[in-house]
């Protein structure tokens, strides 16, 4: 964002309020609070500013993430073997390492979501994956979540050939459930759908 100053300030998306991080149209005019401001080796100013109100504290190794470049996100460089088979009302742990906005294909439009990382149970190989805005709950959507932060997710198939895990947030009898688990059936040959079961885990 343009501060007036010789050099813009950062707007992470995490610091989106109230709603999930949707982009900006450029020349929009919008009122922000400088979070942090720190002096560069080569002389420059780099300033995060925040959309939010309240506390500015951030939780430590908060601005470290933010700097870390797309590339080496991690996402489709892993095996995902250890996710075959995993029941779709099986509930995984994963870490929250950031909001990011992914084209799940090329020349698509880029859609917000989240990245995580996460183990398969009893599993070795740790993977970075997108969830898309989609497949998040309102209730996360309308919290406040920093990197770090531990959710619970499902799998909803396994693509071995690229190496992707379909993560969703949402229950299995949320209303858009259905539709995922038909989403994921439809999806190339590939990919291995989660198998149903009796029961689930919490």
């Amino acid at each position: 964002v343009d501060l007036g100053a010789e050099r813009d300030a950062f707007l992470p998306w995490e610091e989106f309020e109230p709603k999930f991080p949707t982009p900006l149209d450029s020349g929009r005019s919008v009122n922000v609070t400088i979070l942090r401001k720190r002096r560069l080796e080569n002389g420059n100013t780099s300033v995060y500013v925040t959309l939010r109100h309240g506390d500015l504290t951030r939780p430590q190794g908060y601005f470290e993430t933010l700097n870390q470049k797309t590339s080496e996100s991690g996402i489709g460089k892993s095996s995902v073997e250890e996710f075959v088979g995993i029941s779709r009302e099986t509930w995984l742990e994963a870490e929250l390492v950031r909001f990011q906005a992914l084209a799940r294909k090329p020349k698509l439009k880029a859609a917000p979501g989240v990245v995580v990382r996460l183990t398969a149970p009893g599993g070795s190989t740790q993977i970075s994956e997108f969830v898309a805005h989609n497949r998040l709950t309102k209730e996360f959507k309308a919290k406040i979540s920093y990197p770090g932060s531990v959710i619970s997710l499902r799998v909803l198939g396994v693509n071995t050939t690229n190496n992707r895990v379909r993560l969703t947030m949402r229950p299995a009898d949320a209303p858009r459930a259905k539709r995922e688990a038909e989403e994921a059936i439809a999806e190339p040959t590939q990919e291995k759908q989660a198998p149903a079961a009796d029961g689930g885990h919490g």
